[in-house]
């Protein structure tokens, strides 16, 4: 007797479930009405919700509220294959948390039964996101610090500087972008100095220094700067970071306490040696003194007011 065969479910085929299994994003087969039919194994893992779970409900329940009126609007608009479109929502997963997707919906015909379908495939892009939050927080540190930072390329060439940059050089970010670094430079260091510099950093290294360089009004400008290679994915050296930090009021006060303590090293010889004369000067006044009392010469006692009154 002939085994009666299993009624099949409305749905896609179990070869075109391979397929979606091995698609490497997620995958949602979809009514018109954005039901959820199929899922392939990779959205299930994703989303920690199994197959019984996902179907039979709309693709919405599974994202966050911000995303599900974008989406309903998207599938409104779908007429035919051409009308695919693309956008960015946010799923929510079964523990709460969320996962970007870039997804793609288009329309399309079931081929076994006829009916309207619409595909829903989708690529995290979580990690993508948290990398451009990460920038953007980064960004945004640089750009408020109050140190100079400059960046520049590969070459040397300065493609961005903060305000404090601006500020503390005298020049603009416009005059800045596209120059060398050196438009700063006092020439006080040798060209020996900055090819050190440029060993230790195009190796992959930091290089940590103190430097002398020109403002733009021509002021002097000490800085203490670090520079740190920026590397690609490879470990390609594309640029570097140069933070500065101004030591010029420093470097002032540090003047002045030299130019001070010289003053005072001078004054305390000069004490020294008016003691040194003095002690035998005063043994002469009063040498002077007794002979004056003792004698009674006119003439000598004449001269000997002399002496005294030069002492």
């Amino acid at each position: 007797m002939r085994k009666e065969s299993k009624p099949r479910r409305k749905g896609l085929s179990p070869q075109s479930n391979y397929w979606m299994d091995i698609i490497p994003d997620l995958c949602f087969l979809l009514d018109k009405k954005g039901v959820i039919v199929e899922s392939n194994r990779l959205a299930r893992k994703e989303i920690g919700f199994t197959k019984r779970e996902l179907e039979g409900r709309p693709i919405w329940d599974f994202l966050k509220e911000e995303s599900r009126i974008p989406l309903q609007k998207v599938l409104r608009g779908l007429k035919n294959p051409q009308d695919g479109r693309q956008l960015e929502v946010q799923m929510e997963r079964k523990d709460g948390s969320l996962l970007e997707v870039l997804a793609y919906v288009r329309p399309f015909r079931n081929r076994r039964n006829g009916d309207a379908a619409i595909a829903f495939v989708a690529q995290s892009i979580s990690e993508q996101k948290e990398k451009e939050l990460r920038f953007l927080q980064f960004s945004e540190v640089i750009h408020r610090t109050i140190n100079p930072i400059e960046i520049t390329d590969a070459k040397g060439k300065i493609v961005y500087v903060n305000p404090a940059f601006e500020r503390t050089s005298g020049y603009s970010k416009e005059e800045l972008i596209g120059k060398n670094p050196n438009i700063l430079s006092s020439g006080k260091h040798p060209k020996e100095f900055w090819q050190k510099v440029w060993a230790t950093i195009l190796s992959g290294r930091v290089w940590v220094g103190e430097i002398e360089n020109r403002r733009k009004n021509g002021e002097p400008l000490y800085t203490q700067l670090l520079i740190s290679p920026i590397a690609d994915k490879d470990g390609k050296v594309v640029g570097f970071l140069g933070a500065h930090r101004d030591i010029t009021e420093q470097k002032r006060l540090e003047e002045q306490l030299v130019q001070s303590q010289k003053m005072e090293s001078i004054g305390t010889l000069a004490a020294g040696i008016a003691h040194e004369v003095g002690n035998p000067l005063t043994s002469i006044s009063s040498l002077v003194q007794v002979i004056q009392r003792t004698t009674k010469d006119e003439f000598a006692r004449d001269n000997l007011e002399l002496v005294k009154n030069q002492m």
